[in-house]
């Protein structure tokens, strides 16, 4: 949750991220599965949309998770998640399967042959591409650390999410929701280096371009957000339900 007590950015990747895990597991194919056969996950990317007003801390949100097209090397997969009966957020994402001893992909459909396909796609393209960079805005640096690693010993994806996320002045973020969020990994990172982001502002307010190195030579992630002004409703929601739990 976030510092309002609602559901957080970070909080719908790591939910539509475990959904996917357990679909996975439900085909012998979650992550335990395959490091007995020396291969792993990595996912590519993510994007979601989210309505500027979450659910509040306790209430129970439903996730639905689906394959839009059969695998092939990669695997596409999207997501809703709803409260009550309205979708407070959605988005898709893009994982492979990785030889550990090689380094290379393994095509997915070998291994996911039967998987259900749903002939649905959110946004109509998995192809998804930042908007153009204008002058640097803000620098932001994290240091790896063992916090930050996954069962795969490598720097999480969550990683790089919180640091784009701490990149903005915290008087910005305060008055400011984010609505929008699309996030590409390119190289991996590792315990103990040095993340520089850089904040790029782009030609619409509160559109933000984020650009991640690492140990000052590897591009290892770039991320777009779009912010929104935090409405009243986030406010009132907080009393809301303050006054429900007195």
């Amino acid at each position: 949750m976030d510092e309002d007590f609602r559901l957080s950015p970070a909080g719908i990747a790591a939910i539509f991220q475990d959904c996917f895990a357990s679909y996975m597991a439900k085909h012998h194919c979650a992550a335990f599965d395959l490091r007995r056969e020396d291969k792993m996950w990595i996912i590519s990317d993510f994007t979601f949309h989210m309505l500027p007003v979450q659910p509040f801390w306790g209430e129970t949100v439903r996730v639905e998770l689906w394959v839009p097209e059969a695998p092939a090397v990669k695997v596409y997969a999207e997501y809703r998640i709803w409260h009550k009966n309205n979708v407070v957020a959605y988005g898709d994402s893009t994982w492979a399967i990785l030889d550990i001893a090689k380094r290379t992909p393994i095509r997915a459909n070998t291994l996911l042959n039967n998987i259900e396909v749903a002939d649905e796609m959110v946004f109509g393209t998995h192809r998804h591409k930042q908007p153009v960079s204008k002058e640097v805005a803000y620098n932001h640096t994290h240091i790896t650390n063992k916090s930050d690693a996954d069962f795969n010993h490598h720097v999480t994806n969550m990683t790089y999410l919180y640091a784009c996320l701490a990149a903005l002045p915290t008087e910005y973020q305060e008055s400011h929701t984010v609505t929008e969020l699309g996030i590409w990994f390119k190289q991996e990172s590792f315990i103990g280096e040095s993340m520089e982001c850089t904040v790029y502002a782009t030609e619409e307010p509160d559109l933000w371009n984020f650009r991640i190195v690492t140990a000052g030579e590897r591009v290892s992630c770039l991320a777009t957000i779009r912010y929104a002004d935090k409405p009243e409703a986030v406010t009132n929601m907080l009393n809301d339900n303050l006054e429900i739990r007195q």
